[in-house]
């Protein structure tokens, strides 16, 4: 399993049209570097590792109130370390007050 680090956290809010869905949707960017270029698998052309990590955002008492997940069609091109990734995604008015009031600090 490779190790990797995730950097450059990015957050973008879109508010939608509150006639059709009363909330936002949410724009999270990141750069995942990892410590060695993705490697080639001869069989069928990808890499040989699955991909996929989830960022958790944690209150003041530990308990998780955002979680994002990221799976392996973010992997870099073979011989990359890194790419930037990005997922998009919405949250109800009340979902989002929590998420901004603790994790878009």
């Amino acid at each position: 399993m490779k190790r990797f680090t995730i950097i450059d956290v990015d957050w973008k809010e879109f508010p939608m049209h509150p006639e059709k869905f009363d909330g936002y949707q949410l724009s999270l960017k990141c750069k995942v570097v990892f410590e060695e270029p993705i490697e080639r698998n001869e069989e069928c052309g990808y890499s040989d590792d699955k991909f996929c990590f989830t960022l958790i955002a944690l209150d003041d008492e530990g308990f998780a109130i955002f979680e994002v997940e990221f799976w392996d069609y973010s992997l870099p091109a073979i011989g990359k370390k890194s790419r930037v990734i990005s997922k998009r995604f919405s949250c109800e008015q009340e979902e989002y007050d929590l998420i901004h009031s603790w994790v878009l600090k």
